[in-house]
């Protein structure tokens, strides 16, 4: 445990807080080398939270960041303050969580209907069908199939020893 004079004048200090605020001051690890924070105060907090999570993805820059900040949040809770451009910047990366990565539109075409991909499957299906009809019947589908022709497999064991 602690002595000296500057321990005592902490716990002096902690009693004054808690008769005040009826609750222990918060610890210096909270806040970044035991500076105060804009960020500290909830309110402020949460509606942050809210705009962050109404915008789409990839939207988000610290300007505009900046900007909602200064000219609707902070005014709506009277505050009388603004950030900068690179305080909107540290908040979003390192209080908030955000990570800045280059946007990219990542159109995926799915090319299962192109000309040669038809063709390609085509005959590959022929082939397949080629090395296994020994061990296929043929036979009429009952009306309630799709399809005309069913094919069932003689036997799945001789299929299987020739696939693998």
């Amino acid at each position: 445990m602690g002595k000296g004079p500057y321990f005592a004048c902490q716990i002096r200090h902690n009693e004054l807080y808690l008769l005040q605020h009826r609750q222990l001051p918060p610890p210096k690890s909270y806040t970044c080398h035991g500076h105060h924070s804009l960020l500290d105060n909830e309110s402020l907090l949460h509606n942050i939270c809210t705009y962050l999570a109404s915008q789409a993805l990839g939207t988000v820059t610290p300007l505009n960041f900046c900007c909602h900040v200064n000219t609707v949040i902070l005014p709506a809770l009277r505050i009388n303050a603004t950030i900068s451009e690179s305080t909107a910047l540290c908040w979003l990366k390192f209080k908030l969580g955000y990570q800045s990565k280059e946007a990219k539109k990542g159109v995926y075409v799915d090319g299962h209907e192109r000309p040669d991909v038809i063709k390609e499957r085509e005959g590959f299906l022929e082939k397949i069908f080629d090395k296994f009809e020994q061990y296929v019947t043929c036979i009429q589908c009952p009306k309630d199939q799709a399809s005309d022709v069913c094919m069932l497999i003689k036997s799945y064991s001789l299929l299987w020893q020739c696939i693998t």
